[in-house]
C-alpha cells in the first residue's frame, strides 16, 4: 500500500478548519492544517504536501498574491482555493496565480472530494466502491460527512 496523500489546510476559522480535517481525513487523506498564510508557507517549505487547500481570507496574506507563493513554493502541488468571496476577477486572479480549483463557500465535503479528486488522479467510488461512480457533485447518500 503506498503513502498516504498529503493535504495542508490553511483555514483561520478554527472549527470550519476542524471540520474539513475531519471531512479530508475521512477520505483517508493525511491532513496538516494552518491558520495563517505564514504557517501555510512555513508547511509546503517543510514538507511538500500533494494538494493545498486554502482560505483566501486569512488574517496575514490573502488573495492571489498568496496562491502565488503557494505555487512558487510548492510548484507540484493540486491548489484549491476556499473563498467566502464571489467574483469572476477574483477566481480569474486566482487562476492565473496558479489555483487550479476555485470553491465558494459553504463547501459540502462531497464538493471538496469532487475538486480534489481528479486533481489527485484518484477515481470517483462507483457503486459498491467500484471506480467510476458518480460524477463530481453527485452522490449516493453514502454518510460522506459535510463542512
Amino acid at each position: 500500500m503506498g503513502e498516504a496523500v498529503s493535504i495542508l489546510l490553511v483555514e483561520d476559522d478554527r472549527g470550519l478548519r476542524d471540520a474539513y480535517r475531519l471531512v479530508l481525513g475521512a477520505l483517508g487523506l493525511e491532513v496538516e492544517g494552518a491558520a495563517t498564510g505564514e504557517e501555510a508557507l512555513a508547511g509546503v517549505t517543510a514538507r511538500a504536501p500533494d494538494a493545498i487547500v486554502v482560505d483566501l481570507g486569512l488574517p496575514d496574506l490573502g488573495g492571489p498574491a498568496l496562491i502565488r507563493r503557494l505555487r512558487g513554493a510548492a510548484p507540484d502541488a493540486a491548489l484549491v482555493v476556499l473563498t467566502g468571496q464571489e467574483g469572476d476577477e477574483l477566481r480569474r486572479g486566482c487562476r492565473e496565480a496558479g489555483a487550479d480549483a476555485f470553491l465558494v463557500k459553504p463547501v459540502t465535503g462531497r464538493e471538496l472530494r469532487s475538486a480534489l479528486d481528479p486533481l489527485l488522479g484518484r477515481p470517483r467510488p462507483g457503486p459498491r466502491g467500484e471506480a467510476g461512480g458518480e460524477g463530481p457533485g453527485e452522490g449516493r447518500g453514502d454518510g460522506e460527512p459535510d463542512a
